[in-house]
């Protein structure tokens, strides 16, 4: 009896797997298939890229993905878009599709070379520090009070694979509702880590940033400060900090950077900005750097902005020409310099990623979208391409291509 039920339990999976394959070969043919067409530049600047985003249109059929719209049903599905190609989420394995679409290739190439290290410990590169000497680790990445307000600290030397674990009391814990992990640095002897905090009440109306310097021979807190904060805001005036996007990864960063805006309006509802000024917090020195020196055009509706080393870029599309601005955080510069493109016209929607002094652009709305790469060094347009159907019968007026995120190998 017990046999039978193995070879029963093995029949299922192997049907279970083959059902699996069949499905994702119907799902390629519900799916158009998207290319990114050259228009200017070389194909190699394309090489490691992967475009990630969701495609979907009205379909009077009866696809594998669906919701309802009205009477119809509405097709979609996330995808990935490369040089060779689109593979849908439907199209991957059932392992990668568990782990989703946008998994880190930071945090997976740590859990390949560090696999004891990393176990148990969540997947937010913003929790881990590494160099040549350390892998470091604070975390979780969120906690409460319930968490008994303790950060977790372990440090792994590359040396000599000792590792080192222990934990830290934060101070007044109980004050705040959650506290998030932004980032993770070392400082010589000191593990410096930076979260934003989370108060009692309504969402947004105390948040504070904190940066936690921790000895870590003695393993104990030396200072708590807190470096910005929304207290003393009302639902229709209040402070919202936000923290700027950037390449900023697990390694060593002089700076990191806020953009705080006094707002006005409705907290839950529509609300303007009726001034915005940038932050750097320095870690060396442990000071605040106000940027007070830039032009107004930074703050426009189609501007990107984006850390890179010591710099924070502001990629301009709202003049129907692409524009790249830098500031300079240390020599307090400001640069700027345009790319000339092909087209003449640019879209709303700008999604960024910065690696090895080229800067990767992916501008679009619901049914257009351009590809570039320019090197920064330079300043001249590597590439330009246009993500397109491959076949021209597959598309239809009622479809949309929203763009997520662009992941550099």
């Amino acid at each position: 009896m017990r046999y039978w039920k193995v070879i029963f339990i093995s029949i299922m999976i192997v049907v279970g797997i083959g059902a699996h394959y069949v499905q994702s070969a119907l799902a390629k043919s519900e799916f158009p298939e998207f290319v990114i067409e050259t228009v200017n530049g070389d194909e190699k600047a394309l090489e490691g890229i992967t475009i990630t985003g969701q495609y979907g249109a009205v379909n009077p059929n009866q696809p594998l993905t669906k919701v309802k719209a009205g009477t119809l049903e509405e097709l979609y599905e996330h995808l990935e878009i490369t040089k060779e190609g689109t593979v849908y989420q439907e199209e991957k394995s059932y392992l990668d599709q568990m782990s989703g679409m946008n998994r880190n290739a930071t945090i997976e190439r740590l859990q390949e070379e560090y696999r004891n290290f990393m176990r148990g410990k969540g997947g937010s590169t913003s929790t881990f520090f590494e160099n040549d000497k350390v892998l470091a680790y604070a975390g979780p990445f969120g906690f409460d009070p319930d968490h008994n307000g303790k950060l977790e600290i372990e440090l792994l030397d590359k040396e000599t694979n000792d590792k080192m674990t222990f934990q830290v009391k934060i101070s007044e814990t109980e004050v705040y509702n959650l506290i998030n992990i932004l980032d993770v640095q070392m400082v010589q002897d000191e593990l410096v880590v930076m979260a934003r905090s989370y108060g009692h009440g309504n969402p947004g109306e105390k948040e504070e940033v904190h940066v936690y310097r921790i000895d870590v021979e003695t393993q104990e807190l030396i200072s708590d400060e807190v470096i910005l904060s929304t207290e003393g805001g009302t639902n229709t005036e209040w402070t919202h900090i936000g923290e700027v996007s950037g390449s900023y990864g697990i390694g060593t960063v002089n700076y990191f950077v806020f953009n705080v805006a006094q707002m006005k309006g409705h907290r839950f509802h529509s609300a303007t900005s009726e001034e915005s000024k940038y932050v750097a917090y320095q870690y060396n020195t442990n000071e605040i750097v106000e940027i007070t020196d830039l032009p107004d055009e930074v703050d426009g509706e189609n501007v990107r902005n984006y850390v890179k080393g010591d710099s924070i870029y502001f990629i301009d599309t709202s003049d129907n020409n692409l524009k790249v601005n830098a500031y300079s955080i240390p020599n307090k510069e400001f640069s700027t310099f345009d790319i000339q493109t092909t087209k003449n016209k640019m879209y709303q929607n700008n999604v960024i990623e910065m690696t090895n002094d080229k800067l990767y652009l992916v501008n679009s709305d619901q049914k257009q979208a351009m590809v570039y790469v320019v090197d920064l060094s330079t300043e001249n347009l590597l590439y330009e391409g246009n993500i397109t159907f491959q076949h021209e019968k597959e598309q239809t007026d009622d479809y949309y291509l929203d763009i997520f995120d662009i992941k550099i190998k």
